[in-house]
């Protein structure tokens, strides 16, 4: 009477365990399909960042050499007055534009 009671007891404990371990494997697996889809969107941001790099060096080096003064003699006429007025208001002494914190400088 008490080995059968104590192989019951030892079954519901093999259950319990088997039970256990599959909700450890489920978890594991949620957590292996969310590295992949964040490594996937991971991904895609660091392509996405080199891309932005990428035009952003072709524009500066489009603009190497060329000052604010030029930049406006060549919009010519595609400028309204006020806006060559607030350009003209952000440059420095050497033509640089001041007061900007969006111009990337090396």
């Amino acid at each position: 009477a008490q080995q059968s009671k104590d192989v019951e007891h030892l079954e519901a404990m093999l259950e319990e365990a088997h039970g256990m371990l599959a909700q450890v494997q489920e978890t594991l697996q949620e957590e292996r399909n969310e590295r992949l889809r964040v490594q996937g969107l991971l991904e895609h941001e660091k392509h996405r960042t080199q891309l932005l790099l990428d035009v952003l060096k072709h524009f500066k080096e489009k603009l190497q050499g060329l000052t604010p003064q030029v930049l406006l003699s060549r919009l010519g006429s595609a400028m309204g007055p006020e806006a060559k007025a607030l350009l003209l208001s952000n440059l420095g002494p050497a033509g640089d534009i001041v007061g900007n914190d969006l111009i990337c400088q090396d």
